[in-house]
């Protein structure tokens, strides 16, 4: 992934020239030339989702850049500082975590009187219309921090840069949800809100899930409902989540705890580790209940991983697939392709996989 970060871009005429005019098709107007620092960092980048910080200034389209033909929208999320957008006669100032939606086609600006910071996600105008006919409506008007769809969306693109998942259909499937959970974020407005999108909706609660799960499995005691309590879900809920891709949450966490301990006892750097601190450093308690779950999941004891370890190759890395996962209706499914799912935890009456704690 390609960064141009603040130790690149040091003046404004570089910044002007090499990034906003020349790939962003936007300019900048300093309000000092002092100190300037810039930095562009895509996120993900089938959708063109980035990440900018720029000193205090005012970034802008005006009637010759609205020229080159860009027919989009651009959905911007405030990172830091109040962020003022001025867009089709309204002016509005963003807090830090709200957002709103700009078209690309029309003159705007964008500045703070402060350093800012701000996320961006590039719509093809026609394909957002087609789930949001009335989006042009609604440019220029804040979407708050508080909105679920907001911050869903937020957790979903950060997952999505977690995985740095190649294959396309996943591609594929992970950028419609971020179209389906654009259209959420202004179906309150009036727009349709329909089975789609509340697969979206589904599929980016999983998402968060699956990222909360894996930040904090080293905690003993990670239980269902703490994650549930975490993303602000029922416990039921987030069990059908998992049911519903024939896994448990006890699987999906072990699971990850027991990838993570195999890169550990895998990693010639850290040979001398215990194993029984292995185990206790990504969440198990109990040492005979890793080993055999170790064994079972890669066929393989502990200390046989590490004796490979020392030697001058190292082990294979772990398949990545799970134990006893049907993630989306097949076995042996990537957990990259987790995002791929859409199915309703409300509708089915089947009870896969087994009852999380």
């Amino acid at each position: 992934m390609s960064r141009v970060g603040p130790e690149a871009i040091g003046s404004v005429g570089a910044w002007r020239h090499e990034m906003a005019r020349r790939l962003l098709n936007l300019d900048f107007k300093p309000f000092s030339e002092d100190g300037f620092r810039a930095s562009f960092m895509p996120l993900w980048g089938p959708l063109r989702i980035a990440r900018s910080t720029i000193s205090p200034g005012i970034t802008f389209r005006d009637n010759e850049l609205v020229r080159d033909g860009e027919d989009s929208f651009t959905l911007l999320v405030s990172r830091h500082s109040r962020i003022t957008v001025s867009h089709q006669k309204r002016e509005i100032v963003l807090r830090p975590g709200e957002a709103t939606l700009l078209r690309n086609s029309e003159t705007g600006t964008v500045g703070s009187e402060k350093p800012y910071s701000f996320d961006s996600i590039l719509f093809p105008a026609a394909e957002l219309l087609q789930l949001a006919p009335g989006a042009n409506e609604h440019a220029a008007r804040p979407i708050f921090a508080s909105s679920e769809a907001l911050i869903l969306l937020s957790t979903y693109v950060g997952h999505l840069r977690k995985l740095a998942c190649r294959d396309a259909k996943v591609q594929a499937a992970a950028r419609q949800h971020i179209f389906d959970l654009t259209a959420v974020l202004l179906a309150g407005n009036g727009h349709r809100f329909d089975e789609q999108m509340e697969d979206s909706l589904q599929a980016a609660r999983f998402a968060a899930a699956c990222a909360m799960i894996s930040a904090r499995s080293g905690e003993p005691g990670l239980s269902v409902g703490g994650v549930a309590a975490g993303l602000g879900i029922s416990t039921r809920y987030l069990q059908r989540l998992f049911e519903h891709r024939s896994l448990s949450f006890t699987e999906y966490l072990n699971e990850v705890r027991l990838k993570k301990a195999y890169a550990i006892l895998a990693d010639p750097q850290t040979v001398d580790r215990h194993i029984i601190d292995v185990a206790l450093s990504v969440g198990f308690s109990d040492i005979s209940h890793f080993n055999r779950l170790f064994r079972r999941r890669f066929n393989e004891v502990p200390t046989g991983v590490r004796k490979v370890a020392r030697s001058k190759d190292g082990p294979p890395p772990p398949s990545g697939r799970l134990a006893h996962a049907n993630c989306i209706g097949r076995k042996h499914y990537e957990p990259n392709q987790l995002l791929g799912s859409s199915a309703d935890p409300r509708s089915s009456g089947r009870e896969g996989g087994r009852k999380a704690p």
